[in-house]
């Protein structure tokens, strides 16, 4: 359903806030439990010892130890039976042994009499920390149904995951479905591999909530292969911080929800995130602001009509009138908090995927060559054309927003970076994202029959020998899953009481940036192969500081070969604008005060590629933004008249 977003415009009083009065709520992460019970140290090697340790910790039907934490040693951890922990009030906590150049312990699956593990069941707070864990199981299989590796219910519930390499969760890793009101996600130095799964291009999700959120903080993460990563659709997160994560070959959206009352994104590294051509959101059938296209970070107000468009129960309780609707006074317009600052998006630059994810010859017939979409519960005839693989930074929404609001930020300071350059050159290892060979495979099979069925077009069946699911095909390291990685490099079979990595590094790839942030002093994108940490309050504490001082009415979205500059600046009564435009474009040029009010029009009309030139002139002074308006981009340039 098409949501009718709140289009009203802060005048230019709203933009005189002080920030240092803002409403800066900290992160609604609340305290922790782990470390006041005590422990129970699990042995290795024992098939389905870690449920039934974990499973039978209880005295009739009460856990024995509501905050009890259950430790595991470097070695293997069968697992033959889902988790089944019923505490409404306590923390189930599962840790590695960790100690550098330790191998950590490896959690995996193993079917017994033909039954399909079963979901782990977890009604009560859970944390993760330094653990290998595999989501798929020996013979293949990913839990059925819907549900994920770990199913969380009840009311306010807390998940952290901490320091784990997470491999091939099929529908979820994290289902918080259940957690109606109150729930906390917080996921940090993890490494989330291979969670590509073809049969549903809407599967490889770190979490899957579509409920609010008080807090979602992803941070220091690697997401490689994923589908939709973070699956929290169309509800109110109060809080969320997403910096210094790296996402590789994501072929869906980061996440379809842009309700945040207060987000902060900053230094992430995008590196061949689109969108599969399978849904009506996708169809570039116009422009329309509030619908498409979507961009990978997005925000957005929540309705606040009577009936609440996105639903009562997606919005917290505190956040609600007297009469059930959306309260406009505590998640109105004015309210948000937004920043994107230093976040890169580079897309691979093969000729095939280039012209794939645009749309040109050979695939712009749109039946059979073509990023088309088949879709068949529109109602409507397929194929639709699908001109978006290649994702935005940000959908013209979100531009629209931070050219009007002060408190809406897409920074200028600290500039956010659209396909500058070829996607791996923003690696400081020579590790690829998607060559040419698995670019064309990728081609074919996106438009075949194991997808959304394309007629005349079949997938490939085999890819440098492998024949398993084609999902598979686009993975690092072995693709058997009856191995998992080792130290070194090395896949080691289940049956081995060895096995489990000793750090991220042990893995063939490496996405370490090359690019510097200047916001911490560190690189843009996860660092988790450098070892290093972060410590969420001290980041968060420099990225305000970022936001607070940073321009206004600051939109730096577009390509760097998109460029706007004036002379005289100063001027004293006309000035000359110059641009370039690096291809043919629709083109809009206005000069905007510090309200955000249009004083004056110097273009609108379609335009070559070159270097164009307007000039323009007042008898007012002070201070004014140039804003170049294109197809893909919108930059910005200040000039003054004295």
């Amino acid at each position: 359903m098409k949501i009718k977003y709140l289009l009203s415009v802060i005048i230019s009083s709203l933009l005189m806030i002080n920030l240092a009065n803002a409403a800066f709520t900290p992160p609604s992460a609340g305290t922790f439990t782990q470390g006041l019970g005590d422990t129970i140290v699990i042995a290795p090697n024992i098939p389905g010892n870690l449920e039934t340790v974990i499973n039978n910790d209880i005295t009739g039907a009460v856990r024995n130890d509501i905050n009890r934490v259950y430790v595991l040693q470097s070695g293997l951890y069968e697992q033959n039976a889902g988790l089944d922990v019923v505490d409404s009030t306590g923390t189930l906590s599962i840790v590695g042994v960790y100690a550098k150049g330790k191998q950590r312990p490896v959690w995996y699956k193993n079917e017994i009499n033909s039954s399909p593990v079963a979901p782990n069941v977890i009604e009560a707070n859970f944390t993760l920390k330094n653990v290998q864990y595999e989501g798929q199981d020996m013979q293949g299989a990913f839990p059925a149904g819907d549900n994920g590796d770990f199913v969380i219910s009840t009311l306010n519930k807390r998940v952290e995951l901490d320091n784990n390499f997470i491999e091939f969760s099929g529908i979820a890793c994290v289902n918080g479905q259940a957690v109606a009101q109150g729930f906390k996600f917080i996921a940090k130095g993890n490494y989330f591999r291979n969670f590509f799964l073809g049969a549903q291009w809407w599967a490889g999700r770190v979490l899957y909530a579509k409920v609010p959120l008080d807090t979602l903080i992803f941070e220091n993460n690697a997401v490689t292969s994923g589908g939709l990563t973070l699956l929290e659709q169309n509800s109110l997160t109060a809080f969320l911080l997403v910096d210094h994560n790296t996402f590789v070959n994501n072929i869906k959206y980061l996440s379809p929800n842009p309700f945040n009352l207060e987000s902060y994104w900053a230094d992430n590294l995008f590196v061949n995130c689109g969108i599969a051509g399978e849904d009506s959101i996708n169809i570039m059938n116009g422009q329309d602001v509030d619908h498409i296209r979507n961009g990978i970070i997005q925000i957005d107000t929540i309705a606040t009509a009577t009936g609440n468009a996105i639903g009562l129960s997606s919005v917290q309780p505190r956040y609600l009138t007297s009469k059930g609707v959306a309260d406009p006074t505590k998640v109105g317009l004015s309210n948000i908090i937004f920043y994107a600052a230093e976040n890169i998006a580079a897309a691979d630059t093969t000729t095939a995927w280039v012209k794939y994810m645009n749309g040109e010859a050979p695939f712009a017939d749109g039946i059979v060559d073509s990023a088309a979409s088949y879709l068949t519960w529109t109602g409507k005839t397929p194929p639709y054309g699908v001109t978006n693989f290649k994702q935005v930074l940000y959908n013209q929404r979100a531009i629209a927003l931070a050219k009007g609001n002060k408190h809406i930020m897409i920074s200028n300071d600290y500039p956010n970076i659209q396909y500058q350059k070829p996607a791996n050159t923003y690696f400081a290892n020579n590790t690829w994202a998607l060559d040419t060979e698995r670019a064309n495979f990728f081609i074919q099979w996106n438009r075949s029959s194991d997808c959304y069925s394309v007629p005349n077009v079949t997938v490939p069946v085999d890819y440098n020998g492998i024949t398993l699911d084609p999902s598979y095909r686009f993975n690092w390291g072995d693709d058997d899953p009856t191995t998992f990685p080792g130290p070194g490099n090395k896949e080691v079979k289940y049956t081995s009481a060895k096995g489990g990595i000793t750090a991220f590094t042990d893995l063939p790839e490496n996405f370490t940036s090359n690019v510097k942030s200047n916001i911490d002093g560190t690189t843009v994108g996860s660092l988790i192969w450098t070892g290093t940490t972060i410590n969420t309050a001290s980041e968060l504490t420099a990225i305000k500081a970022a936001y607070s001082k940073d321009e206004p009415l600051s939109v730096a979205v577009g390509s760097t070969s998109v460029n706007v500059s004036s002379y005289p600046n100063p001027f004293t009564t006309s000035t000359t604008i110059e641009f370039s435009l690096p291809k043919a474009t629709h083109a809009t040029l206005n000069v905007v005060d510090l309200s955000g009010k249009v004083i004056s029009t110097l273009v609108n009309e379609n335009l070559p590629a070159g270097t164009h030139v307007a000039t323009f002139t007042t008898h007012a002074n002070g201070l004014f933004i140039v804003e170049l308006t294109t197809d893909e981009s919108v930059v910005t340039a200040k000039i003054i008249k004295n």
